[in-house]
């Protein structure tokens, strides 16, 4: 495993890096075309009223939610919310893991061995960082992140696990049942009786399950059942990172542009 890890993870990262930089370049040159909304007539006798930013974040973020999934498929939202709390915040535990590794790595300090249960080595291979990130809850590793802070950091962070656990569940029972995107409820009195079949997309249904795996190895390897399992742990989270800028995970990294986007369309009248 540490063989293919090694082989896996310089790929991984190389196109991870490429493919979000291709995506953000392309950004900024939308940005800075010509291109420029409309937005509403602010002269006309029925012209929305300015609204502050707190609103309209209120309106995009929340006021979607709450008018049409929580009322048509209580089980996707509900999934839907624990899943992607569960997701984000182990994603930003897996980033400060990152920079704090990228420091003492620059500064030449010795890192643990995961593969071997060595709290010092000088193995600096691909697989071995890679592994020191994504076990940044287990004591070992913990304690060489984040020193004395480590135990409070596993305990805290089993608080995002189980959202992730429970959330992802709830999407597998989604997926199985071709629920996403589906009405299972009245979502209004005029559409009262109708109900709408819902999809099964094949990349999603692959992620759902490469993210089930990233789960369970997680918790294998918290509870120390299974000798390196975060190594197979490891090699979930690079196959993330290799599809990332290239599939529907993207919106994981563009959704905070899009909702600043969205806020000011709002605020100005447009549609949001």
């Amino acid at each position: 495993m540490v063989a293919i890890l090694n082989f896996y993870a310089p790929i991984a990262l190389t196109v991870f890096v490429a493919g979000t930089l291709y995506k953000i370049l392309r950004h900024i040159g939308m940005m800075v075309s010509r291109r420029r909304p409309m937005g509403s007539t602010q002269g006309a006798l029925d012209a929305p009223q300015p609204m502050s930013w707190g609103e309209a974040f209120k309106r995009v973020i929340f006021y979607p939610i709450a008018m049409f999934p929580r009322r048509s498929n209580p089980v996707w939202t509900l999934g839907f919310t624990l899943y992607h709390i569960g997701i984000i915040t182990t994603v930003i535990g897996y980033t400060v893991a990152g920079v704090i590794l990228a420091g003492r790595v620059a500064a030449g300090v010795p890192v643990p061995d995961v593969a071997a249960g060595l709290s010092e080595s000088s193995n600096y291979s691909a697989a071995n960082l890679v592994s020191i990130i994504f076990a940044d809850a287990e004591p070992m590793v913990a304690n060489f992140l984040f020193g004395g802070f480590g135990p409070t950091f596993a305990a805290i962070t089993w608080i995002d696990v189980l959202c992730a656990l429970t959330g992802n569940l709830l999407m597998l029972f989604v997926r199985a049942n071709r629920l996403s995107g589906a009405i299972t409820r009245d979502l209004n009195d005029p559409v009262r009786g109708v109900r709408v079949s819902g999809s099964r997309p094949p990349v999603n249904a692959f992620v759902t399950v490469v993210i089930t795996g990233i789960i369970w190895t997680e918790i294998l390897a918290r509870l120390a059942l299974v000798p390196n399992i975060v190594l197979l742990h490891s090699l979930f989270g690079l196959t993330l990172l290799l599809i990332f800028p290239f599939s529907y995970l993207w919106h994981m990294l563009y959704v905070w542009v899009a909702f600043v986007y969205a806020a000011a369309r709002r605020r100005r009248g447009a549609l949001a």
